[in-house]
């Protein structure tokens, strides 16, 4: 009886550890909305965002005039998109490790609405702003404290780097 239970035991482990390796693979995010002309970018490649796209690091995803996404990252962080933005996600890694986890996103233009994810709670001093432009943003945790007002920058310059 005692090696049956050791034997499940070290089925589980063996389990696990093949699954921990895939969770570095695993998507940034996911399109939980999107609306009108929305398009993500990936690499060269173009494509129209649709509901349960996956989102991953180093994509792009542009609204246009009628267009309005949002986006649910893994750490539980929500990012909803208005019109004409371009929303770069240029680094991220929810690794569940303050010292490695990374949310850097770049809003070139449009408006945006966010609330936090575990990333941003977990690390609060690790957040950058462009200091060289005025940005109506509130920096608190991963990107803005939720339901602030709308980021706009006229400039195209990147509104905050997280």
């Amino acid at each position: 009886m005692k090696q049956q239970y050791q034997l499940k035991n070290a089925m589980l482990m063996m389990a696990l550890a093949a699954a921990y390796p895939m969770q570095s693979f695993a998507a940034a995010g996911i399109a939980q909305f999107s609306a009108g002309d929305v398009t993500l970018r990936r690499g060269a490649a173009t494509d129209t965002l649709t509901k349960g796209k996956n989102i991953e690091s180093g994509d792009a995803i542009v609204t246009g005039a009628n267009g309005r996404a949002q986006v649910r990252f893994s750490d539980g962080g929500l990012v909803s998109l208005q019109p004409n933005s371009q929303f770069n996600i240029a680094n991220y890694a929810d690794r569940n490790d303050p010292k490695q986890d990374a949310f850097l996103v770049d809003l070139l233009r449009g408006g945006m609405r966010a609330v936090t994810g575990l990333i941003g709670k977990r690390n609060r001093d690790n957040r950058e702003h462009d200091g060289e432009h005025q940005h109506p943003l509130a920096g608190r945790g991963a990107v803005v404290s939720p339901l602030r007002r709308f980021a706009r920058c006229p400039c195209r310059q990147p509104a905050f780097r997280v």
